[in-house]
């Protein structure tokens, strides 16, 4: 995490996979390292995995507001012995593992369960109405929401209102906070805009510092740069966006814009 960010008051959201590769519904494997692991000691693997992060991050002066345990769990994590198809008690177990690493080392952050289809009240009472009973320990109910690939790809105005409710009955019901933690729709057809700040830094009205690279040079080259590095930010494919944004990076003068074709 970029030092000056955090001094800049930048909130932070930790998500944990418990996996080699992204985790969601459909994909939740354990680790390569974990495999052949009894469950005891994999218990001791995800809390200790946990710890260890956390502690990481605070000796760099970073502490996570809100940290997931699992990534869209409602079929459970670290598969298969944190699976709930054939029952939620050692996927509990595992999800306690996790909240209390996360404590130990950093009390005030706050642990979120995270599940998907967010405008499914009848999925988010079954799971929670579950975790609940096998004493699950967690702070906040988190939902994704990606109306698009709900079945039939139905338009946002249909689903929408499930949401909002969904969200209202989580609160009374379980007394937690809830939070939207994954929200998208359909990426063809997105307006981009692209911010140059022109500085090794983020510029702001007591904050315009030129780039270092800049330094020295005179102003027709100065000219020439700053068209230069504009012209390296646009797309790929014949100057026009064709897909999702999924990152940007800055370097000095270069600005990178990753996109993900459709």
């Amino acid at each position: 995490f970029p030092s000056h960010d955090i001094r800049r008051g930048m909130r932070v959201m930790l998500n944990f996979h418990y996996s080699d590769t992204w985790a969601d519904p459909g994909h939740q494997k354990k680790p390569a390292a974990w495999v052949g692991l009894d469950f005891p000691s994999l218990q001791n693997a995800l809390y200790n995995y946990t710890f260890d992060v956390m502690t990481a991050l605070k000796q760099a002066g970073v502490t996570p507001e809100w940290v997931q345990v699992g990534n869209e769990i409602p079929g459970g994590m670290v598969y298969p012995e944190g699976s709930n198809a054939s029952g939620w008690t050692q996927l509990i177990q595992l999800i306690n593992k996790g909240y209390d690493a996360v404590k130990a080392v950093s009390p005030t952050s706050k642990v979120i369960l995270h599940i998907d289809q967010g405008n499914s009240n009848s999925r988010f009472r079954w799971w929670f109405d579950n975790a609940k009973a096998h004493g699950a320990k967690y702070d906040i109910i988190g939902l994704s929401y990606y109306p698009y690939w709900l079945t039939g790809s139905p338009d946002y105005t249909l689903s929408i209102n499930d949401l909002g409710a969904n969200l209202v009955d989580m609160v009374l019901r379980y007394g937690k906070e809830v939070m939207v933690v994954e929200v998208g729709a359909k990426q063809w057809g997105m307006r981009v805009m692209l911010n140059f700040h022109y500085s090794d830094t983020w510029a702001d009205p007591g904050h315009q510092k030129k780039p270092a690279a800049w330094v020295g040079l005179d102003f027709p080259s100065l000219q020439i740069r700053f068209c230069c590095n504009s012209f390296q930010c646009r797309s790929r494919k014949q100057n026009k966006f064709t897909g999702c944004i999924v990152s940007v990076s800055f370097n000095h003068t270069k600005i990178l814009v990753e996109i993900a074709d459709q």
